[in-house]
């Protein structure tokens, strides 16, 4: 047996997801039963202590076989007003190609210490991809890790973690509901079909930045492949197609307004995952109706607005990078990254806010343009902060070769303003005229 930190993810050294608890002796039961989910859903990938029966082991030692399932998701879910509600949004009933197969593991035969070896829990690396659940519900308790407690009297001070069936990617998309896709032409190539893999949250990438995955009907890019052309390089997750469907029958209003969150976890390192790195979350407040398989015009309006965004962080970056150039002639380094970030936190409240307003009564071209209004500002206000923070060298400026001239804080600043107007003005304009 081992000490409880290969269960508790805050605890010791194994997992190092957060430090703000000590070594723990020993949990109650309830607490036990928490960490058996969270194991089986989360656990990191690496080596684990040899089960008995499992002839992959080698030297008392189970070689990895990858994260848990929920760990490869950016787990997407719909909250609604309590818990019920919650549930009922996120729960998609249809799933008619697992028939009556789709079974929870308690009855399915009975599990032993060693992996199964029927031959669709393939156990051979190059094959491992393609092993996995009926449906939805065999999904749901797949038992990717065995897991044995060590009971002192009602508490427990000891487990036992070592690798059960592992679970492969192939064949989930339209089965696993609670998570974005996106084209792997990667696992395509592998495994000679079209294959999508979960989209999981970025993190040096808002949710909003991201809707064309996680929002449905949004034009998304189309990509040819060996294996299918013109088709989607993400998909959203099944739950967010569903909520169309109860919109289409008027069986929830679409002035509701419902959360978005979506959750990731994030390994170390990279390649090998054996250790948690982080928890990514995000969220988004929106009224339903931007849902609705019939609302293309706010959701092209959606789109377009983040189009607009990502252009002006473009503008604020090279403003940056120019202004960092400005003051100290050095052209290694330069790096327009922090003014795109600079851009984009201080935009994230106002998309939230200008999001929750859209409706489909709204004149798209008076939204927009109250948009465009809005990231002008926020450049504009940004540009002062950078070029307020610069020695006086930023007036006197540095000779550019590359330009045959010399750029000063004043000249980047009257730059920015002019690619500004031509960028924004004219949905501005547009709005005014219709008025």
């Amino acid at each position: 047996m081992e000490k409880l930190d290969v269960l508790v993810a805050d605890v010791g050294e194994e997992g190092e997801l957060f430090s703000m608890k000590s070594d723990m002796l020993s949990i109650t039961a309830t607490e036990a039963a928490q960490m058996i989910v969270h194991t089986m859903a989360y656990d990191y990938s690496g080596l684990k202590t040899g089960a008995v029966g499992d002839d992959k082991v080698s030297s008392g030692t189970g070689k990895p076989t990858g994260v848990g399932w929920a760990g490869r998701l950016g787990g997407t879910i719909l909250k609604g007003d309590n818990l019920r509600e919650t549930i009922l949004l996120n729960y998609c009933p249809h799933r008619e190609q697992a028939g009556m197969n789709d079974l929870p593991q308690w009855e399915l035969p009975v599990l032993t210490a060693a992996r199964r070896h029927e031959p669709r829990y393939n156990n051979e690396k190059e094959k491992r991809e393609l092993n996995g659940a009926t449906g939805i519900v065999e999904l749901l308790t797949w038992p990717q890790r065995r897991l044995r407690l060590k009971w002192n009297g009602e508490k427990v001070d000891g487990a036992l973690v070592t690798n059960g069936d592992p679970n492969g990617v192939i064949g989930k998309y339209g089965m696993e509901t609670m998570t974005p896709w996106r084209y792997s032409e990667k696992h395509s190539k592998d495994f000679k079909q079209l294959v999508y893999i979960p989209y999981v949250l970025d993190p040096s990438r808002a949710l909003w930045r991201s809707v064309s995955g996680v929002f449905p009907n949004i034009a998304t890019s189309k990509i040819d492949t060996k294996y299918g052309e013109n088709v989607d390089n993400v998909k959203p997750a099944a739950a967010m197609l569903w909520i169309g469907k109860l919109l289409s029958r008027e069986i929830i209003s679409k002035e509701k307004m419902i959360r978005i969150y979506m959750v990731s976890m994030v390994y170390r390192p990279k390649k090998d995952k054996t250790r948690f790195a982080e928890i990514l979350e995000d969220s988004l407040v929106v009224r339903t109706e931007l849902l609705d398989n019939n609302s293309n015009k706010i959701q092209a309006l959606v789109k377009e607005a983040i189009n607009q965004a990502d252009q002006v962080a473009i503008l604020i970056g090279n403003f940056y990078s120019t202004v960092l150039f400005s003051t100290s002639g050095n052209v290694d380094n330069l790096n327009n990254n922090e003014g795109k970030e600079m851009f984009y936190d201080r935009l994230d409240g106002c998309f939230h806010d200008w999001l929750r307003s859209l409706q489909n009564n709204v004149d798209p071209l008076e939204k927009l343009a109250e948009w465009s209004r809005k990231l002008k500002g926020v450049a504009l206000d940004i540009a002062l902060q950078i070029i307020s923070e610069q020695s006086p060298a930023v007036w006197i400026g540095r000779w550019d070769k590359d330009q045959n001239k010399r750029v000063t804080g004043a000249s980047a600043t009257l730059t920015l303003n002019r690619r500004l107007n031509n960028l924004l003005d004219s949905t501005i304009k547009n709005s005014t005229c219709n008025q």
